[in-house]
């Protein structure tokens, strides 16, 4: 919920030049600044924080993804599976075990996102899951975006398919494609064909 609200407050103002969310084009992130400052403040008051009316409550979403948007999910989740694949065969360093996690929990988020957007929800609906997959980042991969590394912007660049379908939503119109341009600004040219998917989705549909 905290996280929540930094986001409502960061998103009001509006897409910023050369600040992309997870990355900065000078380096280190306005917005993950602040998420490391929630973090923080979670980890160390945790307790105070979550009671009372702010207490967790456990729910099973018995919602499953509508057959209208099964096709359109699995067309998603083939392409992160070709970057699964390209990160399997590329990355051959320790960071690949950590660069296929990140793929996969956000193919997880797409298909949490799209039971929600089965309910007819989006938007700030979509929240908690968009924005916790950035939230969870593990400091070795905030470090990578910073530099620009060419497999965290291709994985960044995927997950601005979400940032699209938040769009409905006044708060989050345009940052899928501001976010995007960022990637594909600091992707070299030999990498630029691994995020021709998101590119279409975002401009095109």
């Amino acid at each position: 919920m905290s996280a929540v609200l930094v986001c409502l407050v960061y998103f009001g103002r509006g897409p910023q030049p050369g600040e992309y969310l997870a990355f900065n084009e000078s380096g280190k992130s306005e917005f993950l600044v602040l998420m490391c400052g929630v973090r923080s403040i979670l980890q160390s008051k945790h307790e105070q924080i979550f009671s009372g009316v702010l207490t967790p409550k456990e729910g099973i979403s018995k919602q499953e993804v509508s057959p209208l948007l099964r096709d359109e999910l699995h067309e998603h989740l083939i392409h992160l599976e070709e970057v699964r694949c390209l990160f399997l065969a590329d990355v051959t360093n320790a960071d690949q075990e950590m660069y296929v996690s990140a793929l996969d929990t956000l193919a997880s988020i797409f298909q949490e996102a799209y039971k929600v957007r089965s309910g007819g929800n989006d938007g700030v609906s979509l929240m908690h899951l968009v924005i916790g997959w950035i939230y969870r980042f593990p400091q070795r991969l905030v470090g990578l975006l910073e530099i620009k590394d060419p497999f965290a912007l291709i994985l960044l660049g995927y997950w601005c398919i979400l940032l699209k379908y938040m769009g409905s939503s006044w708060l989050m119109a345009g940052w899928d494609r501001h976010v995007f341009s960022g990637v594909r600004r600091f992707l070299g040219e030999g990498y630029r064909w691994h995020i021709e998917w998101p590119e279409k989705v975002i401009y095109e549909y």
